[in-house]
């Protein structure tokens, strides 16, 4: 799956997009989406994924709408793969849903490499924190979490194992802002940043600049394990937990 599109305009159809996917999907070579905007296909009535393996690369190119369009369907970065999705200011990327419960998040599991610059995550689903980030090799800037039915961002830290001791993630002007849907099933639901502590582990996050504003269930929480340790600087934190009576606070642990 490597196609080449230039130049291309639609019109008149019931989905204006190129679509891809539609079953469980490993790719078997790097893959670059751009030129034009794709969804993710229905893959019948189960959960599917699109997995980014060891060794492969899906890069995501400026200005791209990624929509997904049908039953649960989750973007996982394995140990090894790469997710490269880096807008620009003018030409920013586009991560969603169209239809309710069609997107489970992304994840960035151990031993990955997830880039993020100048995107928009949207409209995932319950029970699926939009962005899972469980990986050394993360850098999130410029970016929107937002409307998400869920969490909005998961960081996982470390086991720590001689492997994996210590993780530091790094955020410059990312906002967290909306999430958490009309119901709540668990007390985490609508939560901006949840901050995962594991024993003997440690989990650093640097953040400059943005926001976390109007989520449900409050603005970051820490759970209890481990090392956590943030290092905020101009980030605005205002009018969350208005909906959750146990998470309600800016920051809380």
């Amino acid at each position: 799956m490597q196609p080449t599109y230039a130049d291309l305009t639609f019109s008149n159809n019931t989905r204006n997009v190129v679509s891809i996917g539609g079953t469980n999907t490993t790719l078997t070579q790097d893959v670059t989406l751009g030129g034009t905007n794709f969804e993710i296909a229905p893959c019948g009535y189960t959960a599917c994924t699109l997995t980014i393996p060891s060794g492969r690369t899906l890069t995501i190119m400026p200005g791209t709408t990624l929509t997904f369009n049908g039953e649960p369907e989750k973007i996982i970065v394995a140990e090894g793969g790469r997710l490269i999705a880096e807008g620009t200011a003018t030409q920013p990327i586009t991560i969603t849903a169209a239809t309710a419960n069609a997107f489970r998040g992304i994840e960035a599991k151990g031993g990955s490499t997830l880039r993020l610059r100048h995107c928009d995550i949207s409209k995932a689903r319950e029970y699926s924190p939009a962005l899972t980030i469980a990986t050394d090799d993360a850098q999130v800037a410029n970016c929107n979490i937002h409307h998400n039915l869920d969490r909005g961002i998961d960081i996982l830290a470390c086991d720590g194992s001689s492997s994996c001791a210590g993780r530091t993630i790094t955020f410059t002007d990312v906002n967290v802002y909306s999430n958490g849907g009309e119901t709540t099933h668990y007390n985490q639901d609508g939560i901006g940043v949840w901050l995962v502590g594991r024993p003997n582990g440690t989990l650093r996050l640097t953040w400059e600049g943005g926001s976390v504003k109007d989520n449900n269930a409050g603005g970051i929480y820490t759970q209890e394990g481990g090392y956590i340790e943030m290092r905020l600087r101009n980030v605005t934190i205002e009018g969350n937990g208005t909906r959750n009576t146990s998470y309600q606070a800016g920051i809380s642990g």
